[in-house]
């Protein structure tokens, strides 16, 4: 196989970020990073349509499409929707469709990947954050749903088949709908062989095994993407009372209900949690990969026979050690070949894959995993000057004549001032980050800036403050995982006394709770404390909001 020319990763952090590699002998040389100023929103689809250029879209529906050889932007459009947008390519990759809600109204916007044109079409009530397309190029929406008979939820689920050329619109319903109404594990299409799999939401259903002892059965179901029609139902691991929850002592409770025969609510909050084990169903070419929670992994080759069962019995930097005995590892499979195993719950752990034709199904395979990342997966590199760039890019950095000057600081107070007034404008995301130098090569970190600002300016930060904390998002920007969005500045203010303590109680009662903000209590707290007694600062907080002002005295009753 020839090896792809690009690769590219989105990394989430203040907004989202795009590093671009290209392919160099064994390597891949980061080449291009950007920005995508002003979404921190997740993207949920980001795939290469030619050799070269790639489309992302975001929960909103928001649409980029770039071309790494010329390093461009192709398409910069707004859909508009909701967070539960979702994308998909044509076969051909002539069309990227994208199907959305805006104002509880349907859509699927279909894009010409060759003149960038689109084009809209209004969708019946089909839609419900799944979009998948069929080996014939027909688009697949999946929805779950439920009405009210007899005072009792009735659920179904059915796939809605939309022929995108002729605009026809086909309904089929399936069988064994789960039971309850949220989180539920989306159904995974094999295009290959025609089908859709996911968890059989039927009742548990248990035997005995080998020993005697009573295992109860988890089971995928195969549907026909033609008729949905069940094809096949395959039994693909047996779990002992033992292991139906995280805790072993506490599954005994769940093997009573599912031994028994009333069907009631408890049972249904059971069978959820039993079904919820599965995280991940991997298409490949030979078959498909399943894994649970705790790092447990199976193959089912393409004639449906099942591989040994591969249970993680070591992890970096975890006391616990020995089969099944990692539930507290919510593993998703991020890739499986003959070579590796990589599994991943944020982070990302590896392992060799161990020869699977020597043992039968009925056979369990220890895993050690160890640490990796995506650098060593697929050998990424980087120069130092791209890593520099990569350092601060969550950084705004404002430059100015002269940082040494009164005037070189009210001037760039006047640039964040315009930032503070319209943070969308700005491109600003979670995270709002400064760093500052001027033409002589001087340059101040946020502390130093606004210790200097405050001293000559401190109306005017304090206007800064009130603009910012005029946007409503203001809760959640942070300038790093441990601070607050424009603590420093706030911090230099409660140094000045009461002056500026009605801007300081506002601020606090906007940010996210205080009190897990460590900087918040060691700095700006006890700086007002020391200049306003704590008294006036009771009675303002109260006077503010109720809320900020039971935690200020619960915050006194800790210290005093």
């Amino acid at each position: 196989m020839s090896k792809e020319k690009y690769k590219f990763f989105t990394e989430q952090k203040g907004v989202n970020h795009i590093k671009v590699f290209k392919a160099s002998g064994n390597s891949y040389v980061n080449y291009w990073n950007f920005s995508l100023n002003g979404d921190s929103e997740p993207i949920i689809f980001e795939e290469f349509y030619t050799e070269s250029r790639f489309a992302l879209v975001n929960w909103d529906g928001w649409i980029r499409l770039y071309d790494a050889d010329i390093k461009t932007t192709l398409v910069d459009h707004k859909l508009n929707g909701r967070i539960n947008s979702r994308a998909v390519f044509s076969l051909d990759k002539s069309k990227l469709y994208v199907a959305y809600q805006k104002d509880s109204d349907n859509y699927l916007a279909m894009l010409n990947l060759q003149n960038y044109e689109i084009e809209t079409l209004s969708l019946p009530h089909i839609y419900k954050e799944n979009l998948e397309i069929r080996k014939d190029g027909c688009l697949l929406f999946y929805k779950h749903d439920w009405e009210r008979i007899d005072d009792k939820k009735n659920y179904k689920h059915f796939y809605s088949v939309l022929n995108p050329e002729t605009k026809k619109l086909d309904q089929f319903e399936l069988q064994f709908a789960p039971q309850y109404s949220f989180d539920l594990f989306k159904p995974v299409i094999d295009i290959e062989n025609n089908r859709v799999i996911m968890p059989l939401y039927d009742d548990v259903s248990n035997k005995k095994n080998a020993l005697g002892e009573v295992v109860f059965e988890y089971r995928i179901a195969f549907f026909d993407l033609n008729t949905f029609d069940i094809t096949h139902i395959l039994s693909v691991r047996d779990f002992p009372t033992n292991q139906l929850r995280y805790y072993e002592n506490t599954g005994e409770e769940m093997a009573e209900f599912f031994i028994g025969s009333d069907r009631n609510s408890d049972y249904k909050d059971m069978q959820r949690e039993f079904l919820e084990n599965l995280n991940t169903i991997k298409v490949v070419k030979d078959g498909i990969w399943l894994c649970w929670r705790g790092g447990i992994v199976r193959k089912i080759n393409s004639d449906f026979t099942l591989s040994p069962l591969l249970v993680t019995n070591l992890m970096p930097n975890c006391l616990a050690a020995g089969l099944f005995s990692q539930g507290h590892f919510h593993s998703h499979l991020y890739l499986a070949d003959n070579t590796n195993i990589v599994l991943t719950d944020g982070k990302y752990y590896q392992t060799t894959t161990p020869n699977l034709d020597v043992a039968d199904s009925q056979s369990t395979i220890p895993l050690t995993l160890e640490v990796t990342n995506l650098d060593e997966l697929y050998n990424l590199t980087y120069s130092e000057e791209n890593l520099k760039e990569i350092k601060v890019r969550d950084c705004v950095h404002i430059k100015v004549k002269d940082l040494s000057t009164n005037q070189g600081i009210i001037d760039a107070l006047a640039r964040i001032e315009t930032m503070a007034s319209d943070l969308k404008a700005a491109g600003i995301g979670k995270i709002v980050l400064f760093t500052f130098s001027d033409a002589k090569e001087n340059a101040l970190q946020e502390p130093e800036f606004f210790a200097e600002a405050a001293r000559v300016a401190p109306e005017l930060v304090q206007t800064i403050l009130e603009k910012l904390m005029d946007n409503n998002s203001v809760k959640y920007l942070y300038r790093n995982e441990e601070e607050a969005v424009f603590c420093h500045a706030v911090s230099e203010l409660a140094k000045k006394g009461e002056t500026y303590l009605d801007t300081i109680i506002k601020y606090l009662d906007a940010i996210e709770d205080p009190d897990y903000n460590e900087f918040i209590r060691e700095n700006v707290i006890q700086y007002i404390e020391e200049t306003c007694s704590v008294e006036v600062i009771k009675k303002k907080t109260k006077a503010f909001s109720p809320q900020l002002g039971e935690w200020y005295e619960y915050y006194r009753e800790e210290y005093d």
